[in-house]
This record gives C-alpha cells, sequence and structure tokens, in this order.
C-alpha cells in the first residue's frame, strides 16, 4: 500500500469581511442565532494558504506572534455539555486559571464560567449557545468593548467572592482563549490562526455581535472582524491531540500586539467520513503588576 502523507500547506477559505461600511453609516451586525439578520458579509471567501504550523521552521509564541501550542492536562473526562454541569464547568474554569498563570507568570486570573463555549462541527443541542465553528476571520473583542463587559464581569466576579481587587495595583491586563479540541484526529474543521504580526490596524473593523443565550439572556459585545490583506499568515496545527492546547491573545492594554484573527476553517486535506470536530474554548483575563 502507498502511503500518501498530507501536504504541509493546505489551500482554503478564510472568509474576510467584504462590506466595511463607509464614514457615517451604520455598524456592522451579526447574529449568532439567527445568521438571516446579519448585516455584514463575508461570502464568498479568499483562497489562502494555512500552514501545519508543526512543519513550519520557526517557533510562535503567544506574546510575539499572538498565539502558542501547549500541552495542558485536565481532569475533565469529557467535554459534551459541560456548559450544562456547573460543577464540572467551575473545575475546567479553575484549571485554565492555573495554565494561564503558569504560562504567562501573571499575578491574577480570572476564567469566568459564560467564557466557556463548547463547539461542534454539527448541531447537539438546541439549549448550547453559539455552538457551530465561526468561519470568518474575528478576534472577540475590540480595544472599546475589551473595556466593558469583560473587564466589568470579572470585576464583579473577584468583588462578589470577597475578593479584595485593586485594578490601580496591576500594570497591564490581557486577555487570552484558550482553545482545545476533544475529537480524535484527524480534524475536518480546525482552528487557523493569523501571525498577529502580519496585521496591519486598517485591517480591523469593529462589528456588533448579538448572541441570544438560554442561561445569560442577550449579549451583546463589540468584536473585531478583518478585510483581507495579502500579507497576512495563517497557521493551523494539524491533529491536535486531547492534552494540547492553542493558546492566543485577545486584548491587551499595554502591548502593541493587541489580538490575533482566527477561523475556523474546512481543511481539504482530512480524510473524508472522520467525526466532525468538537472543542472548547475558554476565556481568561490575566492581570500583571
Amino acid at each position: 500500500m502507498t502511503f500518501n502523507p498530507r501536504p504541509t500547506e493546505v489551500l482554503a477559505d478564510i472568509n474576510y469581511v467584504r462590506n466595511a461600511p463607509a464614514p457615517g453609516e451604520p455598524e456592522l451586525e451579526f447574529h449568532i442565532d439567527d445568521p438571516a439578520r446579519d448585516t455584514m458579509q463575508v461570502l464568498p471567501g479568499r483562497r489562502v494558504t494555512i500552514t501545519d504550523a508543526r512543519s513550519a521552521n520557526e517557533s510562535f509564541s503567544v506574546e510575539e506572534s499572538g498565539f502558542q501550542l501547549c500541552r495542558m492536562e485536565t481532569k475533565i473526562e469529557r467535554f459534551e455539555n459541560l456548559q450544562l454541569n456547573p460543577e464540572l464547568l467551575d473545575q475546567y474554569c479553575r484549571e485554565v486559571e492555573q495554565f494561564l498563570m503558569d504560562l504567562t507568570g501573571g499575578a491574577r486570573v480570572v476564567v469566568r464560567q459564560n467564557s466557556v463555549t463548547t463547539r461542534y462541527g454539527a448541531p447537539k443541542d438546541a439549549n448550547l449557545p453559539n455552538a457551530r465553528p465561526a468561519l470568518f476571520a474575528h478576534a472577540d473583542n475590540t480595544d472599546a468593548s475589551s473595556l466593558e463587559n469583560p473587564l466589568k464581569s470579572v470585576l464583579d466576579e473577584l468583588e462578589a467572592n470577597g475578593v479584595d481587587f485593586d485594578l490601580n495595583e496591576f500594570s497591564r491586563y490581557a486577555y487570552y482563549n484558550v482553545w482545545r479540541c476533544f475529537s480524535p484526529a484527524p480534524q475536518d474543521i480546525p482552528l487557523a490562526v493569523c501571525d498577529a504580526r502580519t496585521v496591519d490596524p486598517t485591517d480591523e473593523l469593529a462589528v456588533k455581535s448579538i448572541t441570544n443565550t438560554s442561561r445569560f439572556g442577550v449579549i451583546t459585545h463589540g468584536v473585531t472582524l478583518f478585510k483581507h490583506n495579502p500579507n497576512h499568515r495563517w497557521y493551523y496545527f494539524r491533529d491536535m491531540a486531547p492534552d494540547e492546547v492553542l493558546v492566543f491573545k485577545q486584548h491587551d492594554s499595554k502591548l502593541p500586539l493587541r489580538r490575533t484573527p482566527h477561523s475556523a476553517f474546512i481543511d481539504p486535506s482530512c480524510p473524508p467520513g472522520v467525526p466532525t470536530r468538537n472543542s472548547v474554548e475558554a476565556r481568561g483575563a490575566v492581570f500583571f503588576k
């Protein structure tokens, strides 16, 4: 039998925003639960080269390129319906907090339960919000929105838990996503990340995200979409193992590397008939002295 190795690069579509509003026009919106109401346009996508970072002859770090592959052990045995089990959800949040503290050297880390999202390549449970992969280039905050819901929620949670916390005692804070695939390799819809050093500030576009959740009600939040730039360099980590996590930055209050564009994409090199990708992501706020 002849073995045909999968290529180290694939050509695949990344969906960029295509209808950036002119000055004075309304802000674009997208509705997680009702795409028919979206005013943003991301199709057709752009065919780009996405490199398997495992084969790239270079190193990546969350503070230099905006993303990093790490090992992270967990005691969670099954991630299905994690969001509907508060005890398991709290356990995973605490695990991610310790992991981010060890990785970044931060003095305080907060991972809120409502920052954890499980996603599935095929529909699973109507009670799980935001459950499908996001097939467009985006980041989860803007400079403005990072000061609103995420920071306020973190401060409110610390206060509710009786933690004496003064934001002025910290020199910097940053938000990180910790993304784990819990379905076996190979994965049909992996996550691509863009080297943040190849992104120009003019590529960014603030867009309003509207999510209707059964547990937390309607959540409105500013996110960043990206316009196509041929200088962007896209990577993914093929065949992620259950103990691997992809960490990428979503906001930084001081460092110029603010956020990392990311997008799910359909991997054309994945063999047909495999179980569709299941993943879980947690968002952590890290405070530095």
